[in-house]
């Protein structure tokens, strides 16, 4: 949530500025690779959102666990399903910001400060430690988990918490 939050002020930005200039060609190119990427993640957290209990199976199997690391689990493996979600729509904004970087000499004022925008609201520091998170949970119990196709898509982990916990 925190991602989408940094990406609308970024685009917000945008829009305000594309009332004053139209930008370098570098810029527009950005642009329109944050609002897709942008759209694609709103997407994602909406399905998320919007997902219903899975079945008895799933939840089954979550109860096997101590409550901690299942919870731990849900919550981990939700970001993970929702940045899998746009996963190419991310990684075509690297791929952007990796050709303006590495192309232009010097990068067009606009382009560059947008880039260094972008750069840590679609790539937090974050990730890694989150990953680190969830590959501390034991390997026998994501390997299961991960077996249901449930997890493998943005899901309401907590609809299941207040189902499983509350």
């Amino acid at each position: 949530m925190k991602k989408l939050t940094a990406l609308s002020a970024v685009a917000f930005g945008l829009l305000c500025s594309r009332a004053s200039a139209e930008g370098s060609l570098a810029f527009v190119y950005l642009e329109e690779k944050v609002a897709v990427y942008e759209s694609r993640l709103q997407e994602c957290l909406l399905m998320g959102r919007n997902a219903n209990l899975p079945s008895e199976a799933v939840l089954t199997a979550l109860k096997a666990y101590p409550q901690k690391d299942a919870e731990r689990f849900l919550l981990v493996r939700a970001t993970l399903a929702e940045e899998k979600c746009s996963s190419t729509e991310q990684g075509e904004l690297a791929a952007a910001l990796l050709v303006i970087e590495a192309g232009e000499s010097p990068v067009p004022e606009d382009a560059a400060t947008l880039v260094e925008q972008i750069k840590p609201a679609a790539f937090p520091s974050t990730r890694w430690a989150l990953r680190r998170h969830y590959f501390s949970l034991p390997a026998e119990m994501r390997v299961h988990l991960e077996g249901f196709e449930v997890f493998q898509r943005p899901f309401n982990s907590l609809l299941i918490r207040e189902y499983l916990f509350d």
